[in-house]
């Protein structure tokens, strides 16, 4: 089982999506606090004013993004 997302994104010539739902954990609570690379590189994106380059919530919204050309969504994808 794939534990984190790995994206790669070669503009059409080699786009790779490796992903499991382990890699769609979100913040988890307790002592330390933990989120995605997504959601903080986000968070530092939209403080910058870049809001029209961040426009997915979630990683699920960006790998749904993704694979929107082979015409299924994520959770299709992982089935």
């Amino acid at each position: 089982m794939v534990r984190k997302a790995f994206l790669l994104r070669g503009f059409g010539t080699l786009d790779i999506i490796f992903a499991g739902e382990k890699a769609l954990l979100s913040t988890l609570s307790g002592e330390y606090d933990r989120k995605t690379d997504y959601e903080i590189l986000r968070g530092i994106g939209l403080r910058l004013g870049q809001e029209k380059d961040w426009p997915w919530e979630n990683l699920e919204e960006v790998f749904d993004y993704m694979l929107k050309l082979l015409g299924v969504n994520f959770q299709e994808f992982m089935k």
